[in-house]
């Protein structure tokens, strides 16, 4: 059941059909979110409102304040990366990324090599430097699930730097897309 005034109710119809789902489909979503939410963008507040009612249970209500430091840590943190990535020309010709330059936490990737190809790449990193630099890649092939202009590569994937990743040293990252953009390159040489 939704609940709220006609315009809420209204919009939020709205959305439910873009994203494609009911109450039902999306709940798993919306819990997931608040709570991401709650644990990553909102503080405590030390004071509580505590109440006594009628019946003499005493009763509090947290307060919770946004932190907007939390979210702006992980956007800089990836434009910090992006910049890196982008004075390496060698890496620039391997990956593309969009948007250039991050207006949140994530960016979306293109490669032009083949799925296959590129989950081959991944471990050839990992096991030279012990860096993963990717974990879910998905074909450009797959149309149905084809998001945003896939049509000059043939794989994709999305790249969300989390409240983890921004203890990882910026040089880190670096080191993993120069090696990857290296593997690449020999690749091609073999073709």
């Amino acid at each position: 059941m939704l609940l709220g005034d006609t315009e809420f109710c209204t919009k939020a119809r709205v959305w439910m059909r873009r994203m494609g789902g009911n109450l039902y489909t999306l709940l798993p979503y919306a819990v997931s979110s608040w709570n991401g939410f709650r644990k990553n963008c909102l503080s405590p507040v030390t004071d509580c409102d505590i109440s006594v009612g009628d019946d003499g249970n005493i009763s509090y209500e947290r307060k919770w304040k946004f932190d907007r430091k939390s979210f702006e840590r992980r956007r800089q943190k990836l434009c910090n990366i992006m910049k890196m990535l982008k004075r390496d020309g060698n890496i620039g010709s391997s990956v593309s990324f969009d948007p250039v330059t991050p207006q949140t936490n994530i960016v979306h990737g293109y490669l032009q090599i083949s799925l296959e190809q590129c989950m081959e790449v991944i471990d050839k990193v990992e096991t030279k430097t012990g860096i993963r630099i990717l974990n879910r890649v998905r074909s450009c092939s797959d149309e149905s699930k084809n998001g945003g202009n896939c049509s000059a590569f043939q794989c994709r994937f999305e790249w969300t730097v989390g409240e983890a990743n921004v203890l990882i040293d910026d040089a880190q990252y670096f080191l993993g897309w120069q090696e990857f953009s290296k593997v690449i390159a020999q690749m091609k040489g073999n073709e």
